[in-house]
């Protein structure tokens, strides 16, 4: 899907999570993400479009 930017919607706890933990986990967390985006934007795994929030750059 190139190098496509996207944006998702967080609550404060996840924000918060993410900020604290490992970054090898964060990373790993990352790509989970930009695989869920690739399903969303393919029509697969009945995901619905993300709104706002950020997750690259960490918070």
């Amino acid at each position: 899907m190139g190098d496509e930017r996207y944006t998702i919607e967080s609550e404060p706890e996840v924000r918060l999570w993410l900020a604290n933990i490992p970054a090898h986990r964060y990373v790993v967390t990352e790509q989970k993400v930009d695989r869920l985006s690739e399903d969303a934007r393919g029509g697969g795994g009945g995901a619905s479009p993300v709104r706002s929030g950020r997750l690259r750059g960490r918070p």
